[in-house]
């Protein structure tokens, strides 16, 4: 894949799941010359010590991958379903990586925070579920749809991941209340259709009320 450096978010609570999302954060970060920041969200400062101590056995996932892959941490008071998208945005990420704890294929988009956390998200997100990274890449990839101007680049570096991995492609966008942003939300849903469609990439389409 033709990419510059990009960095990759990877939000971890130390399960199992999230450790398989940074491993297939660190193989993605390998194919295509990427950095990994783990972020990990307390509830109070009391907390911050253990989180980063754990993040730093963390790091050891990704440097079995390859040493040489640039990981960096940050521990945010907060919570994750605020704060994720501000992290991304904040440290120009590229792309996220979440673990579903469980959840399969597109039952994760059903729940109402994980929803606001792909629709208010800037970057694409890939969703690992409980297995281990396949070289072949990803079958599925989810592209939040915003009121964000952006979109036209969000879906050039979709659509660059799609054909590397031969993916399917699906749109997901929440519904505004007020008309006129919800015009404008489905306007832009109209336009990824169409682009997706016009350059022959699978794509489904998911909008959502709030």
């Amino acid at each position: 894949m033709h990419m510059d450096q990009k960095k990759i978010l990877v939000p971890t609570d130390f399960t199992e799941v999230a450790e398989n999302a940074i491993a297939h954060a660190g193989n993605m970060a390998n194919a295509i010359g990427g950095s990994v920041l783990l972020l990990h969200i307390i509830e109070n400062e009391d907390e911050r010590a253990t989180a980063e101590g754990k993040l730093q056995e963390e790091i050891d996932i990704v440097k079995k991958i390859n040493p040489n892959i640039e990981v960096d941490t940050l521990v945010r008071t907060g919570n994750i379903f605020d704060d994720i998208v501000g992290v991304a945005k904040e440290n120009h990420a590229h792309l996220i990586f979440m673990g579903t704890h469980g959840m399969k294929g597109m039952q994760f988009i059903t729940g109402s925070n994980a929803l606001k956390v792909v629709t208010g998200s800037n970057v694409p997100f890939i969703i690992v579920q409980d297995r281990e990274f396949n070289q072949g890449g990803y079958d599925d990839i989810l592209v939040p749809i915003t009121l964000d101007k952006k979109t036209k680049q969000k879906l050039v570096n979709v659509a660059s991941m799609a054909r590397y991995f031969n993916s399917r492609v699906h749109i997901i966008a929440a519904d505004e209340s007020d008309e006129f942003l919800r015009n404008q939300v489905r306007r832009n849903l109209k336009y990824a259709e169409n682009y997706f469609e016009e350059i022959g990439l699978e794509h489904t389409t998911f909008l959502s009320k709030k």
